[in-house]
């Protein structure tokens, strides 16, 4: 899963933040997104509904788990530059 982590954090021109690890990302959203899906069972109401917030282009439907996991994403990476192309295809390579 972390090898995935790296193809998408190069796609979105972004990498770990200094001591994280793919690991540790993909370890936190699975956490968070295991976590709703468990609480769906119990307040549904809380955890199903939608917010409507800015999305790529206009403003979009998001899920709880969605927003959670861009916390995530936010949180453990950060931007860097340079052509996302070639880190995606650096990260096959590893």
């Amino acid at each position: 899963m972390a090898a995935f982590y790296d193809l998408v954090l190069a796609y979105f021109d972004r990498a770990p933040r200094p001591g994280i690890t793919s690991e540790q990302i993909a370890a936190a959203g699975a956490a968070v997104v295991e976590g709703l899906v468990i609480k769906s069972a119990l307040i549904p109401e809380q955890v199903n509904k939608t917010i409507t917030l800015p999305g790529l282009d206009e403003e979009a439907e998001w899920h709880l788990a969605s927003l959670a996991f861009l916390g995530i994403m936010e949180a453990l990476t950060q931007p860097v530059s340079g052509d996302p192309t070639e880190r995606a295809i650096n990260a096959l390579d590893r």
